[in-house]
């Protein structure tokens, strides 16, 4: 897994790449914590994850709820097919 920050976007985007399990999750959760307190509107790119499972679905919608609590956005961009797999195992619509 590796995750990379583009800040010449607007608004800012982690590029997320690679297996997104327990680990995985462990270590982007600390960098979404980050992004989330930074008051900011962000996206994530999905579009190079390769697996992902429920724990990356839970990850991704916390931190949304997060930065909808501050009145901030974060949107989830070019979902890959194992992403789009993971959210209909656990019937949460991406865009929730």
């Amino acid at each position: 897994m590796a995750y990379e920050w583009r800040n010449e976007s607007d608004p800012p985007v982690l590029q997320c790449t690679g297996e997104m399990g327990h680990i995985e999750c462990g270590e982007l959760r600390n960098e979404l914590l980050v992004a989330v307190s930074d008051g900011r509107d962000w996206s994530l790119d999905l579009s190079g994850v390769t697996e992902a499972g429920t724990l990356f679905v839970q990850l991704l919608m916390s931190a949304k709820l997060m930065a909808e609590s501050q009145g901030r956005t974060l949107s989830l961009a070019n979902v890959s097919t194992p992403v789009r797999s993971a959210f209909e195992r656990v019937a949460v619509e991406i865009g929730a």
